[in-house]
């Protein structure tokens, strides 16, 4: 067996253990020690990680207070977004132990998905899973907390704004 292990990990759903191998070829492993930072917020992020070993947790800073998003195990991936859309990191994520990850970045997604378009229609499906059920986590966040989303009142706003109020004829004649 491999670093990759699919049963613990579900951005790799959609891969039999072929292509599991497959993909870890494009990719390497990295081990981290206690507080160790593996992406900085603010940050240039263009890589995606699963974690192997170990446990890490994810913070942002608001307003100069430090805020616990989530923790991180064994099977969690992380950093998924950057390898679409390269940026900016929205979190700092930090390890809690020792322990290892393995890494891609975007250049090694697209040899991948060269070199193997089947299974890596597979894993974009995985990491599309991965992201659906963190917007899902996400909305029942924003609900439980009666969090209304600046841009939904900014777009209400707009809306009502611009209601017409009046009705125009506008067919040729």
């Amino acid at each position: 067996m491999g670093v990759l292990d699919q049963s613990r990990c579900r951005v790799l759903a959609f891969l039999d253990g072929e292509s599991v191998a497959a993909l870890e070829g494009f990719g390497t492993t990295r081990p981290f020690q206690p507080g160790e930072v593996l992406i900085s917020e603010a940050q240039p992020q263009t890589s995606f990680f699963i974690v192997l070993e170990g446990a890490l947790e994810v913070v942002s800073d608001q307003n100069g207070r430090e805020i616990k998003l989530s923790d991180l195990g064994v099977g969690d991936c992380f950093g998924e977004v950057a390898i679409f859309e390269p940026g900016v990191a929205s979190a700092t994520v930090r390890a809690a132990g020792a322990g290892s990850v393995w890494t891609q970045d975007a250049h090694q997604l697209q040899e991948f998905l060269a070199a193997n378009p089947f299974p890596g229609s597979g894993l974009l499906l995985g990491i599309n899973l991965v992201l659906s059920e963190r917007v899902l986590h996400s909305n029942e966040i924003i609900k439980a907390s009666s969090i209304s989303p600046s841009f939904l009142s900014i777009r209400g706003k707009l809306k009502s704004r611009l209601r017409p109020t009046s009705t125009v004829d506008v067919r040729a004649k």
